[in-house]
């Protein structure tokens, strides 16, 4: 839980763009979640989205990513999708830092980097 709140800022894009139906405003999560490991942005199995938090009475949405890594690679790549009658933006949010040495040393091994060596408790 304490790598979850410490990597969070760093594993959040800003949304914008996204359509004014409020159904497709309901399946963010299951759009981004399913664009992604068709774009081959993952690092594993599994969903990558954690969470996703639409603003109240906007077209702009947190996404939480599982990882710092799919975090950038959905920043990079979201821009310029369309989804229903929104195209798609993505930015880092505003409380956005990079981690620091000390962070991502401390956060090694947790498997929310996502970087080669940062395997996930439990997993083979």
């Amino acid at each position: 839980a304490e790598a979850l709140r410490l990597s969070l800022r760093t594993r959040t894009v800003r949304v914008t763009g996204l359509p004014q139906d409020p159904t497709l405003l309901a399946g963010v999560k299951d759009f981004v979640d399913a664009l992604m490991p068709a774009l081959n942005l993952t690092i594993r199995d599994g969903e990558c989205v954690r969470n996703v938090t639409v603003l109240p009475g906007s077209r702009e949405a947190a996404v939480e990513l599982r990882t710092v890594i799919e975090a950038q690679r959905a920043k990079e790549n979201l821009n310029g999708l369309k989804y229903g009658d929104g195209l798609l933006a993505s930015h880092w949010p505003v409380d956005y830092a990079p981690l620091s040495d000390a962070e991502t040393r401390l956060l090694m091994g947790t498997g929310v980097l996502g970087v080669e060596g940062d395997a996930p408790p439990g997993a083979a």
